[in-house]
């Protein structure tokens, strides 16, 4: 399928859904999670903390950033891998792409594979619905609608996911959320993040080292003087010798 086809598919599928009756899009609004990056979400979407990413997803691949509803139910998440890959080769990636899927997943059901073109980059677009087993070994059965795209060399992926018995209520707002992404020919992009992590690693490691100087610095200072042996006053230690905490009277 060609590059307008495949955005013809994406643009129909939408108009389809909205005449049969199914919910319109949720209000969208633009968030840049990296410099270069740029997409619209439901507007009381968040960023996820960390315990909650590492409870989602429980694999040793987690996402870069994800996005959440104040449910914690429905997540957008961008990953910025580390694997190389060829920019002309986007067909190939979704090839990849959809063998993963049917790896990792159960009754799998595709809705479209596709690569399309938007705002002048090349996406491959994969939107379907499976499950896989929960920890209770229960299949979880969810709605996937995700993009990707190489950037110097480098995978970009950004993907909608929510529970297959919610597919009805979010298809619409996931299509309006992937087809808005947005990011720039930048070839320092991925350079530039990677950089910004550096650098907050440096200022950690010099954060710690200035901690480190205050409290050997604070270790040398002589220790206050015990409250069980007081100091007795210098003036009065030229009046004599002192017997049992007094000095004799001349």
């Amino acid at each position: 399928m060609n590059l307008k086809k495949g955005a013809f598919l994406l643009v129909t599928l939408c108009m389809t859904s909205l005449m049969f009756g199914q919910n319109q899009p949720e209000k969208l609004k633009k968030f840049k999670p990296y410099k270069g990056i740029s997409l619209s979400l439901p507007s009381d979407f968040v960023e996820m903390k960390e315990e909650d990413i590492a409870q989602r997803y429980f694999t040793y691949k987690k996402p870069s950033m994800v996005y959440t509803d104040p449910n914690l139910e429905t997540d957008v998440d961008i990953n910025v891998t580390k694997n190389f890959w060829g920019e002309d080769d986007i067909n190939m990636l979704k090839g990849f792409y959809k063998s993963t899927i049917f790896m990792g997943h159960k009754k799998i059901e595709i809705i479209q594979d596709t690569v399309v073109e938007m705002k002048g980059r090349e996406y491959g677009l994969i939107e379907f619905t499976g499950g896989y087993p929960s920890s209770k070994r229960s299949l979880i059965s969810y709605y996937t609608a995700l993009v990707f795209t190489v950037i110097d060399n480098r995978i970009v992926v950004v993907s909608f996911r929510c529970r297959k018995n919610r597919k009805d209520y979010w298809q619409n707002t996931a299509l309006a959320v992937i087809g808005s992404v947005k990011m720039k020919s930048n070839v320092t992009l991925l350079e530039e993040t990677e950089k910004d992590e550096e650098q907050k690693g440096v200022q950690k490691k010099e954060q710690e080292k200035l901690e480190a100087g205050r409290n050997k610095t604070e270790q040398k200072v002589s220790p206050r003087p015990s409250f069980k042996n007081p100091e007795i006053d210098p003036e009065k230690r030229k009046g004599g010798t002192v017997i049992n905490g007094t000095i004799p009277q001349e």
